[in-house]
Parts: C-alpha cells; sequence; structure tokens
C-alpha cells in the first residue's frame, strides 16, 4: 500500500467517480479515504472544492519544479482562496524567479547574446 502524507499532490477518482488532481488536506488511514482539495477535475463545479477520495484511488504525483507563469497564477489565485500564506509566498517567490529568467532572456535575444 501506498503511504500518503498530507500536502502531497495526486490524481485519481472522487467517491463521487469524477476525475480529480490536487492535494491533500486530510488523511483518514482507518477507513482509507483522504480530503482532496481538487486544482482539476472532468466537472468543472469541484475545482477549488474539497472532495473525498479512498487512497486506493489515488496515485501520487511528481512535483514539477519548472511550472509556466499561468499554472503559477493558477496556484496563488489557489492559495489565496484557502488563506495558505506559506504556499502563497512560496509561489510568488517562484513565479519572480521564473518572470526573472523571461526577462533576462528576452534581453539576451534583444542584444543577440546567446
Amino acid at each position: 500500500m501506498i503511504s500518503f502524507q498530507v500536502g502531497e499532490w495526486v490524481s485519481g477518482t472522487s467517491m463521487e467517480d469524477e476525475r480529480i488532481r490536487g492535494y491533500i488536506e486530510e488523511i483518514e488511514a482507518s477507513i482509507d479515504q483522504a480530503t482532496i482539495r481538487v486544482i482539476e477535475s472532468d466537472r468543472q463545479e469541484a475545482v477549488g472544492e474539497i472532495v473525498r477520495s479512498r487512497l486506493r484511488q489515488l496515485k501520487k504525483l511528481p512535483v514539477e519544479s519548472a511550472q509556466s507563469v499561468g499554472e503559477l497564477m493558477d496556484l496563488i489565485d489557489l492559495a489565496l482562496a484557502t488563506r495558505d500564506k506559506e504556499w502563497f509566498d512560496d509561489l510568488s517567490l517562484r513565479l519572480i524567479h521564473i518572470q526573472q529568467k523571461e526577462q533576462n532572456d528576452t534581453k539576451n535575444i534583444q542584444l543577440g547574446v546567446v
């Protein structure tokens, strides 16, 4: 059996049989269930909501180190909606680094530096 932790990113199926992707907010191992904050779903109304899933219906997602500005902005919105200051601060720093890198890359292209 795969071991999960609060805060891990997962994909799978909710108890209502909807495809979900999100992060674990709570685990109740004794009843094989987790509470997931949904960031993507085949049911649009579930996005941003909390759903329940059986642990055996979940799969861990790899941690992505490089994300686009658009993806980070979506996650920042979610961090604000969930009032998760630590996550918001982390995402904001990552966004600033990506934007600075893009600005430097653009300047280098304009100057002809490769």
